[in-house]
């Protein structure tokens, strides 16, 4: 995906989320501060480093289906490299229902893993740029940086095994859709578009 086509297939978004609510963007007053939508993704990028260090991977799944939208689509474009060579390319879209059973199907798998399989993780968020675009709502770009090693064998079969880690690094520059939920007055995060790069 394209940045331009990540441009336009997000402000489509955006303007079928304000025809759809009823939102007019000149409510600036009551549209959600930088500051706030800086808070979310940097407690985000905390929480799932937290999580992941601990094996707790259901907090995971538990943010999933609290903090994204009913309404969420994430669109991805994603480059896997092993040192300056290109091996792969894959462009994914996902809804709410997608990620969560993705996410099952993840913690299936990490919970049959060794305590020590990854190590020295990391995930951080920077927000780039934040823009409100009615009362509840903005869209921001963030830039993810997200970084750790692989341990095929942990515990007892790490003896039996001299393979170093495999060290994996990943970046994505996306773009977001955000909205306070009416209830709980929750940042929501909504339709996402992003252009990710892994290397091992």
């Amino acid at each position: 995906m394209a940045i331009g086509e990540r441009s336009i297939w997000l402000g489509l978004a955006v303007a079928g989320f304000l025809t759809a609510t009823g939102h007019a963007p000149a409510q600036a007053q009551e549209a959600l501060s930088a500051d706030e939508v800086r808070g979310f993704f940097e407690i985000m990028g905390q929480d799932v480093t937290q999580a992941v260090r601990s094996g707790d991977y259901e907090t995971l799944l538990d943010w999933t289906e609290s903090r994204i939208a009913d309404e969420a689509t994430f669109a991805m474009s994603q480059e896997l490299y092993v040192g300056e060579e290109r091996k792969a390319f894959s462009v994914t879209s996902l809804d709410k229902q997608d990620m969560v059973r993705f996410g099952h199907i993840v913690l299936g798998m990490m919970s049959r893993m060794p305590d020590d399989a990854m190590q020295d993780y990391e995930l951080t968020v920077e927000v780039l740029d934040v823009h409100p675009i009615g009362p509840n709502a903005a869209t921001a770009t963030t830039r993810f940086t997200e970084s750790g090693r692989f341990a095929m064998t942990g515990g007892e079969d790490a003896e039996q095994s001299s393979a170093e880690p495999a060290r994996i690094e990943a970046t994505a520059e996306c773009t977001h859709l955000l909205r306070r939920d009416e209830g709980s007055g929750d940042l929501m995060l909504g339709l996402s578009a992003c252009e990710a790069r892994t290397n091992l």
